[in-house]
């Protein structure tokens, strides 16, 4: 557009920007949310620099798959483990330490964005500086949830563990921090994965056995789809089979 200057410039209509809504990776700004949006699959091949400090391009999974895990779940397969209550089983440490932190930040925002009910303990209430408090809260009941006699956390968490998840979410420098907000598009953009956002819904879900209205869990019987043995292909969980960060 002539005479138009690219800082006051919408980057995917070329409108003249009114209120400014940034990409929230670079400095590049457009004239709305939509349109920011709109342009995030043009843009993210050009995007001056990575969120925080990761994923870098080396780090990226193979194509189809999320980004920025050490070992991606496939779609079809996560919502099968979903079902099964064995999501987090089978991934690496850090993986279920940042999915964990993620469930949590998710929750909180859409507990906000969609009841405006500001947690106690989390990002969102005045005044608060980081959602460690609540994020204590969700992990204790994390540990509590089993499905069909399977407990939702790996075998290999322990207290030890639940320290280092925690500690991930004390590092400031981190994306996982827990002073730090995120959003179901923040998700999507980060993992590259449209569908991880909809999985950590689920957790959620299962986590506080409310939907985010605060409304209860409708409880569907496993054998109206057949029953729990309809799928005997999918692996079970087993301690010699667990990813750890020395894998």
């Amino acid at each position: 557009m002539e005479g138009t200057d690219s800082k006051t410039a919408c980057a995917k209509c070329k409108k003249d920007i009114a209120e400014t809504s940034q990409c929230d990776r670079c400095d590049v700004k457009y004239c709305s949310s939509s349109c920011k949006n709109l342009h995030w699959k043009k843009h993210k091949k050009e995007c001056a620099r990575p969120q925080y400090s990761e994923p870098t391009p080396s780090s990226s999974g193979p194509s189809g798959l999320p980004r920025g895990l050490k070992k991606p779940v496939d779609g079809m397969k996560a919502w099968k483990l979903l079902e099964r209550g064995t999501w987090f089983h089978k991934r690496p440490e850090t993986d279920v330490y940042k999915l964990l932190i993620d469930a949590y930040r998710l929750r909180m925002d859409d507990r906000w964005d969609i009841a405006k009910v500001q947690e106690p303990g989390s990002l969102y209430v005045p005044g608060a500086t980081d959602g460690k408090e609540g994020f204590s809260v969700f992990l204790d009941k994390a540990e509590k949830v089993k499905k069909k006699g399977v407990p939702l956390l790996p075998m290999w968490w322990n207290e030890a563990k639940r320290k280092e998840c925690e500690a991930l979410g004390a590092d400031a420098t981190q994306w996982s921090s827990l002073a730090k907000k995120v959003r179901k598009t923040d998700i999507q953009r980060h993992y590259d994965d449209m569908a991880l956002s909809m999985q950590l819904r689920s957790i959620d879900e299962t986590v506080y056995n409310l939907l985010v209205d605060g409304k209860q869990v409708v409880h569907i019987p496993d054998d109206i789809f057949g029953g729990p043995g309809m799928d005997p292909d999918v692996e079970h969980d087993s301690d010699s089979d667990d990813y750890s960060d020395s894998d």
